[in-house]
C-alpha cells in the first residue's frame, strides 16, 4: 500500500518454513505491515517475486517477507507499523503488541471473527538487531 508506506504480508505456513528464515526471529502466522523504507539509508526496497524477497535497489540489503534481513549492509531487520484486528462490533481482537498476548511486532493472526484491519502508521516498531550473514545475532 504505497500510500501508507507499508507492505502487507501474510506470513504463512511457507513463510514460517522457509529455510532462509533466522531461527532466532521465531514467527507465528499472521499478517504484518513492513513499513516500506529500507533500514540501512532510507531508500524504498522493493518486492522480487523471482527471489522470493524484498531488496532494495541502493545497497543491496535483502529481508525475507517475515521482516528478517538476510544479507546486505542493514543491520536490522525491517521496522513494522502496529496492526489492530477489529471484529464488527469494533472490538479489538488482536494487536501487534505485547498487552493483547503477542510478542512486539508479530504476526496478527486473521480468525473468522476479524472484518478488518487498522494500520496505524504513526506507531513503528524497530526492527530487531541483526547483524550477521544469514540473519543470525
Amino acid at each position: 500500500y504505497t500510500g501508507g508506506r507499508f507492505w502487507l504480508v501474510n506470513v504463512g505456513e511457507g513463510t514460517i518454513a522457509d529455510p532462509r528464515q533466522p531461527s532466532v526471529y521465531p514467527l507465528t502466522p499472521g499478517v504484518k505491515a513492513l513499513y516500506m523504507v529500507c533500514v540501512h539509508l532510507g531508500c524504498l526496497y522493493k518486492w522480487v517475486p523471482t527471489n522470493d524477497r524484498f531488496e532494495c535497489p541502493c545497497h543491496a540489503s535483502k529481508y525475507l517477507k517475515s521482516d528478517a534481513r538476510i544479507d546486505g549492509p542493514a543491520r536490522r531487520n525491517l521496522d513494522v507499523f502496529v496492526i489492530e484486528a477489529v471484529d464488527a462490533s469494533g472490538n479489538v481482537v488482536a494487536r501487534t503488541e505485547p498487552e493483547l498476548g503477542n510478542s512486539e511486532g508479530s504476526s496478527v493472526l486473521i480468525t473468522p471473527d476479524v472484518v478488518s484491519l487498522r494500520i496505524d502508521t504513526g506507531r513503528k516498531i524497530v526492527g530487531a538487531a541483526n547483524t550477521q550473514p544469514g540473519g543470525g545475532i
